[in-house]
């Protein structure tokens, strides 16, 4: 009985946190029991499968580091101005965040001031149909010019020249200077254009 309460609250979802186990009246001794009977599969701390499929990684990483907004090479094959899936992905947190890293994961962190940490960012839908923070294209496409040098040249100028292709200008120019790299990335542009 308790077990298709989980089911109904899980829905089409592929995870269930503890608090929302918890708020449906599933107790946590009956959460450990169900882990231990094989009814519910732990995948992270916190967060509950009642399936085993394939995981999610990044949502299953946004749920360990819940500060995090996924950047980078994530953010770039999100939006579709990159086709290669990340073997590594990248998360941007706050200066001075303490990451506890897990082996089972990979998983590379950025690190900005507070001030801009949550600039541009929105959510977004994972392969798997879950919910994940990350940065809106134009913050994107700043942070892979601010850190072009350590990433794949190719990636990094196919994605922008797609983004040149359909995006707007303007409101790039206005994330750059937020983030006082708007010379840089004009530059780049002008290389690019």
């Amino acid at each position: 009985m308790l077990i298709q309460k989980i089911q109904q609250a899980i829905g089409k979802n592929t995870y269930i946190s503890t608090k929302r186990l918890l708020n449906i009246g599933i107790s946590k001794s009956s959460i450990s029991r169900f882990v231990k009977n094989g009814d519910l599969i732990r995948v992270s701390r916190g967060l509950y499968s009642i399936n085993d499929e394939l995981d999610d990684i990044m949502y299953i990483l946004h749920n360990i580091y819940k500060t995090g907004v996924f950047s980078h090479e994530s953010a770039l094959y999100l939006h579709g101005l990159s086709d290669r899936k990340p073997e590594i992905h990248v998360m941007t947190v706050y200066r001075n965040y303490k990451v506890e890293k897990k082996e089972e994961f990979k998983v590379q962190f950025k690190y900005v001031d507070k001030s801009i940490l949550s600039l541009g960012v929105e959510i977004k839908e994972t392969e798997m149909g879950n919910k994940i923070p990350v940065y809106n294209i134009e913050r994107t496409i700043c942070d892979i010019i601010k850190s072009d040098t350590k990433m794949d040249s190719y990636v990094v100028n196919q994605a922008i020249r797609r983004y040149i292709e359909n995006g707007k200008l303007s409101k790039l120019m206005i994330y750059a200077s937020k983030m006082g790299i708007e010379k840089k990335v004009r530059k780049k542009l002008e290389i690019l254009i």
